[in-house]
């Protein structure tokens, strides 16, 4: 607390820096004291007193700006058609996928059904190749 009160008073005493901006015809004066010397004006302030004019744009400005934007308008469109189509290709591809995919799990477990039933060493071996190649298409597929 005692730190607090010596680091305020310290504060307190220390003095404050004062500048003051002067304007003669179009030159600028930066000074150091509060006032500015004769022949110049403060402009300390910054109410310079000056006027904003806005003058409208020219009819071939405001065609050309319209001619822009319509152009823009029509390339947005065609680049949101064509990703909208590259969205449904997208889609049928994962569709025939999955569909691939199922009909895949459908082969192996038919296979799987046929190697549990007895058979002969020979369908035996054709239905572990059989299996091998399903199980082959499901990774290729990343199923």
């Amino acid at each position: 607390m005692l730190r607090t009160v010596a680091f305020a008073v310290a504060f307190a005493c220390v003095p404050v820096a004062h500048a003051a901006k002067c304007r003669s015809g179009n030159g600028i004066l930066y000074t150091q004291d509060d006032y500015c010397p004769s022949g110049y004006t403060d402009v300390t302030s910054g109410s310079g007193g000056g006027t904003v004019s806005s003058i409208g744009k020219a009819d071939l400005t405001r065609r050309q700006e319209a001619d822009y934007l319509r152009s823009r308008n029509a390339e947005h469109q065609a680049e949101q058609r064509q990703v909208a189509v590259e969205r449904q290709q997208l889609v049928a591809a994962e569709n025939n996928r999955r569909y691939e995919c199922n009909g895949l799990i459908v082969q192996r477990r038919n296979a799987e059904l046929a190697m549990r039933q007895g058979n002969a060493w020979q369908s035996m071996e054709a239905l572990r190749q059989q299996y091998r190649a399903i199980q082959e298409g499901l990774a290729r597929l990343g199923c």
